[in-house]
């Protein structure tokens, strides 16, 4: 495979877990609670933080599967991938704030 497909393959990977985390409200409230939570939250310690209950094992499942957040100890936390993807998150939300890209109307 030459640079280009590595580059390609690396592209889609990461488009694969930005969209994962995004489409979903509750992936990205897990990942503002671990970031605000440094030293990890158990399971139970991040359930009482989320203001919904349903699904939250579904979507740890697949955070830990996109190496976004990890589990040592019990303890949940965001892996470094998992800090690359919540800054790039904030990054983009500025963009659209600085864009007014949500206020905007679109033709249908």
């Amino acid at each position: 495979m030459g640079e280009t497909g590595k580059v390609r393959k690396t592209f889609i990977g990461k488009y694969h877990i930005f969209s994962d985390v995004i489409v979903s409200p509750s992936r990205l409230e897990i990942l503002n609670k671990l970031f605000d939570s440094p030293d990890g939250l158990s399971y139970n310690e991040l359930l009482n933080k989320m203001s919904e209950e349903a699904g939250i094992q579904n979507h740890l499942g697949v955070l830990l599967k996109d190496n976004i957040i990890e589990n040592k100890d019990g303890k949940y936390s965001l892996s470094k991938n998992g800090l690359v993807v919540y800054y790039a998150l904030g990054k983009a939300a500025m963009k659209v704030k600085e864009e007014g890209l949500l206020s905007r109307s679109y033709p249908r």
